[in-house]
């Protein structure tokens, strides 16, 4: 097996960085997300590490709706969220405020930045609700 050259190891680098995602959400909106980094993840949930484990236990909608509206969450689909633009306060036509987004769009949203910035691999323990790996031949998760 060859290994990887430094410049090989940034064009694949920068090829992540450059990767999108349109989803459709429960209400028919189209969102265009991108590839985060985790390290700026972490930083954004690091003041309160224990949100995550709150989102991932939460059974009740609009408690865990809540939950997904707070700073470190929003912060995070800022980031992650390329169209439509995420503001705290709208004031054009390209951005969207975070309150103006329907509760199980919310939902939908967070889990899709989860499962295509791989979050979920690094968290699957914590956060059960998020989509499980099928099983491969050995039992243990593919991918």
């Amino acid at each position: 097996m060859k290994t990887t050259t430094g410049a090989e190891y940034r064009k694949r680098l920068e090829e992540k960085r450059r990767a999108r995602k349109v989803i459709q959400l429960p209400s028919g909106a189209t969102f265009e997300i991108k590839k985060i980094d985790i390290l700026g993840c972490a930083k954004i949930f690091k003041a309160k590490r224990s949100l995550l484990d709150e989102i991932a236990k939460e059974q009740d909608e609009f408690k865990l709706v809540d939950l997904l509206r707070s700073k470190e969450v929003s912060a995070l689909l800022a980031e992650s969220v390329t169209k439509p633009i995420l503001v705290e306060d709208a004031t054009g036509d390209e951005e969207l405020s975070f309150r103006d987004i329907e509760g199980v769009d919310l939902i939908t949203l967070f889990n899709e930045i989860i499962s295509f910035n791989d979050l979920d691999r690094f968290t699957a323990e914590r956060m059960q609700f998020f989509r499980e790996k099928p099983a491969g031949p050995s039992g243990r998760p593919t991918g």
